[in-house]
């Protein structure tokens, strides 16, 4: 168990080091990111706001779209730290750093993949993981924070199938 806990950190002092200032800077341009709404910036929270409490569909689109103008701002870092990660994963013995990951907390990797493609079945996931809209209708923006728009709910987009496994999502796999 100790072995595990400290073996990620076993790698060269600089990599590290890159690894650790990558993620910092990563996080904070997630935190400090403001996306823009007819061209002024607004905070998350007005954001969610909007999402929660607007009935205007293109009002709540905008919102929608500019919560994830931050991907471009962190896409490339984000590439670089998988490719660190990756690395540094691949000193210590590993196909990458998922794998590393999952051995690391004593799970077995082909039983998690085996978990999630019977949940992207089961909820009608292609394989980048994405809800297949013709199966489940579900609307390009404005999933969560549904309940205020008329005859719409994130559950009521899904068909009955995938209602199921989202109100018990445990089921598939023998739980309650």
């Amino acid at each position: 168990m100790l072995y595990n806990a400290y073996l990620p950190n076993q790698i060269e002092p600089g990599l590290l080091k890159e690894l650790v200032d990558l993620g910092t800077e990563i996080e904070k341009n997630f935190s400090t990111f403001r996306g823009t709404i007819d061209g002024e910036k607004v905070t998350d929270n007005e954001i969610k706001e909007i999402l929660k409490d607007q009935t205007d569909s293109a009002k709540r689109k905008q919102a929608w779209l500019a919560s994830k103008q931050v991907g471009s701002a962190v896409a490339d870092d984000i590439i670089r730290l998988v490719k660190l990660r990756n690395q540094a994963a691949k000193k210590l013995g590993y196909a990458n750093y998922w794998e590393m990951q999952i051995k690391l907390q004593e799970h077995d990797p082909d039983k998690v993949e085996a978990i999630f493609e019977v949940l992207g079945e089961e909820l009608c996931l292609d394989s980048a993981g994405v809800a297949a809209r013709e199966t489940v209708n579900l609307p390009a923006h404005g999933v969560y924070f549904m309940g205020n728009v008329e005859d719409t709910s994130a559950a009521g987009a899904l068909d009955e199938r995938a209602r199921q496994h989202v109100e018990r999502p445990g089921q598939a796999f023998g739980f309650p």
